[in-house]
């Protein structure tokens, strides 16, 4: 429940409208470099190998940008990731006119750096919340922050489609920074709070107590193997939508014929049906236990990737979407409460640590082995890859195991 006092705070609207515009030009990065790059000569293998690229990068320098976000000031943190943001943007402004190779690099190097932006971003602006607001406030302000972004996904959507089209590359670039420089002054007009403690770092940070709080993680998993398979089942859903962020611009180009229009339209229908989701759980979760919740999901999503398998076209890949995004959604807000409730608190930070880190290699790994498939078979056998993916981690989530976590139960038991 959104409490009263935050509806006054300058603040809220201030970080709530920051986020919205780089959401928002993330969104667009999102959805125009992969459409650009894929539809330039070599451009399929190119594009895939810079997402590969990207998220193994960010797997390996995650404990070094963790350390960064904590040692400085989160405000001038958050400023200071969009005025890099911004000079990149002027230096492809720039370099436009410079013919297709050059923009093809440049389209590359802005889509690793905004894969990296997004992460420090919400690294940065949860580290913000949680040293100027009182923990009864974490909740509620995550919670409009989560639908604000997939607000933002829809109208980026729909952003997108009229200007992919419409639109020189230098024109939507103008965009992009304008985006990026309001988020820039919004971010700068934040007041820091006195919250006390929160306000202090507990201990100063390092890389070693990163890769130490992960291997912790991982050996605390590996003793419990039945909950280990089934969080990393439950986050394949999540893996597919990312590899998709590849895969579905080239089906769509080679298989399907389509326009930068059904791109577009796909980023609405899944942004809606993440919507949809996020006012749907708080019912679902008073029926429902949160395991139930993700397996159903599982189902639902692993459906409707089989369906676009075997009949990839406008209806399945596209119009469908909202079943993805809503499946996705509920799975990743469960599993988040199904964690809470059931992995000992001395525990729980380092398998938080240990579970995302661990996914950023399993992404880069299977965006590379996708990326192979489209180029030497099909972009259709890249969809039964995830398929494949999503039964066996089905199976997994499925799996019966003992939960030995006695102070905290699931309150829908």
């Amino acid at each position: 429940m959104f409490q009263s006092s935050l509806f006054r705070d300058r603040n809220v609207y201030l970080l709530v409208g920051a986020n919205l515009l780089t959401s928002m030009g993330y969104g667009i990065a999102l959805i125009a470099i992969p459409w650009l790059l894929i539809n330039q000569p070599g451009g399929e293998a190119r594009f895939g190998f810079i997402a590969f690229l990207a998220y193994f990068l960010i797997f390996l320098t995650g404990p070094f940008l963790g350390v960064f976000i904590d040692r400085y000031d989160r405000k001038r943190v958050l400023v200071a990731f969009r005025l890099v943001m911004l000079l990149i943007l002027a230096a492809m402004l720039l370099l436009a006119p410079a013919g297709d190779n050059a923009i093809s690099w440049l389209l590359s190097a802005y889509f690793m750096l905004s894969s990296l932006f997004l992460m420090l971003n919400q690294g940065a602006r949860t580290a913000f919340i949680q040293e100027n607001y009182d923990p009864k406030s974490y909740q509620a302000l995550n919670s409009v922050i989560e639908i604000e972004g997939q607000l933002a996904a829809v109208i980026t959507g729909g952003v997108a489609a009229l200007m992919l089209d419409r639109w020189s590359l230098a024109e939507i670039i103008l965009v992009n920074m304008a985006l990026f420089a309001g988020s820039t002054v919004l971010v700068g007009l934040l007041k820091r709070k006195n919250m006390g403690e929160n306000a202090n770092h507990v201990a100063e940070p390092s890389v070693d107590g990163y890769w130490e709080g992960f291997f912790g993680g991982l050996r605390h998993l590996i003793h419990h193997p039945g909950r280990f398979l089934f969080l990393c089942g439950s986050f394949m859903p999540y893996l597919c939508v990312q590899t998709n962020n590849f895969l579905l611009p080239v089906l769509l180009v080679r298989v399907v014929q389509a326009s930068v229009q059904e791109l577009a339209l796909y980023e609405m229908m899944f942004g809606g049906g993440a919507v949809m989701a996020g006012l749907l759980v708080p019912f679902l979760a008073r029926r429902y236990t949160n395991r139930l919740m993700i397996n159903s999901c599982m189902v639902l999503f692993t459906t409707v990737m089989i369906l676009q398998a075997i009949w990839p076209g406008e209806v399945t890949l596209v119009w469908m979407a909202i079943f993805l995004g809503t499946a996705n959604s509920i799975i990743r807000i469960s599993r988040n409460s199904w964690m809470m409730n059931h992995i000992e608190p001395r525990y729980l930070g380092r398998v938080s640590t240990a579970l995302p880190a661990l996914m950023q290699l399993v992404k880069a790994l299977m965006i590379g082995a996708v990326t192979l498939l489209v180029g030497q078979a099909s972009p259709v056998m890249g969809l039964w890859l995830l398929v494949g993916l999503l039964v066996i981690s089905c199976v997994a989530c499925f799996m019966p195991f003992d939960i030995k976590r006695s102070q905290v139960v699931d309150p829908a038991h």
